[in-house]
């Protein structure tokens, strides 16, 4: 009786190996397909930076060429408004 209980227990102990055996794969291509998508948004949050910085070093861009745009424009009011003034050897 005792040798049919340790028969049964070691025919039940290589079902649960083959169950197992046959769950690794699996797990392994979960994880697999994990790294990859965690890689793929790593890639896709990279170049998301990327486009920002970009972008932002534009709107610098854009900042400066109004900055000297407002500068010229006060050189040129200045200009205009000295030369509007009566001359005092004009006369």
């Amino acid at each position: 009786m005792v040798a049919s209980e340790i028969r049964k227990l070691a025919d039940e102990s290589q079902q649960a190996a083959q169950k197992i055996n046959g769950i690794i794969p699996e797990i392994k291509g979960a994880i697999d397909s994990t790294v990859k998508a965690t890689e793929d948004r790593r890639k896709t949050v990279a170049a998301g930076v990327k486009i920002a910085q970009d972008t932002a070093g534009a709107f610098m861009g854009v900042r400066e060429a109004c900055n000297l745009v407002f500068a010229s424009n006060q050189q040129i009011s200045f200009n205009v408004k000295l030369s509007s003034r009566p001359s005092r050897f004009s006369k």
